[in-house]
């Protein structure tokens, strides 16, 4: 499957830019198991193209945190564990859940059709389901949304706490409904801030985090 799906390198752009693509494509589908070990050689042979680029790719996603070295040599996906899962969702429980309130009592007009606009975009990206982009625009709306609290030391800790290993969990298991349900979630919040009512935003938040963290700790229950 994984090698059906690394078959078409197409000529015009670099072969690290196709190559890191792909790799991250990849990635993010779930095509390698966490803690799989992964060699230049077997991904150049996966890709049909020299260990060079794909040498180039994998640094790039090294650096990114979604691959981490292997000894003596290797790279495998990131993993994270169940205690990680939930140390780190306590936080953006209480963190996030604040920002959102903040929020609600200073954001403006434009700040709040950006976030719609935003979520519109996202909604483009459930059919079919581009996780690629599905995910960028949700970083999008939630670092505009904690932007408008006016608090960038909150920002920063929320921001810390997005990680490479929970970041590919959490790509690794959307499917069509728990990506509706995402987006559902944001435009809850949108309406609630359209009202400018701080308790009702905060609680659409705790429970789009929640969501979040169930679908996360049921599918790491075994690590």
């Amino acid at each position: 499957m994984v090698t059906e799906q690394f078959s078409a390198i197409q000529r015009p752009q670099t072969l690290t830019l196709q190559a890191y693509r792909l790799l991250r494509q990849a990635i993010l589908r779930g095509d390698f198991a966490p803690d799989q070990r992964l060699t230049e050689e077997g991904l150049a042979e996966m890709l049909k193209i020299s260990r060079t680029p794909v040498r180039e790719a994998v640094q790039k996603l090294r650096q990114e945190g979604l691959l981490v070295g292997l000894q003596p040599r290797g790279v495998a996906v990131v993993a994270v564990s169940q205690p990680e899962i939930e140390q780190i969702f306590k936080l953006r429980l209480l963190l996030e859940r604040y920002a959102t309130e903040e929020a609600a009592r200073r954001i403006t007009r434009v700040q709040i059709e950006l976030l719609q606009v935003t979520n519109n975009a996202m909604q483009v990206a459930l059919e079919p389901l581009d996780m690629e982009i599905y995910l960028e625009t949700n970083r999008i709306f939630h670092d505009t949304l904690y932007g408008a609290a006016g608090n960038p030391r909150l920002s920063a800790m929320i921001d810390s706490l997005f990680v490479p290993a929970v970041y590919l969990l959490e790509a690794t298991t959307y499917d069509p409904a728990t990506a509706y349900e995402g987006w559902q979630g944001h435009q809850r919040i949108i309406e609630a801030l359209r009202q400018n009512d701080a308790a009702r935003a905060g609680a659409c938040m705790e429970a789009h985090i929640q969501h979040g963290q169930a679908r996360l700790i049921a599918m790491s229950g075994g690590q």
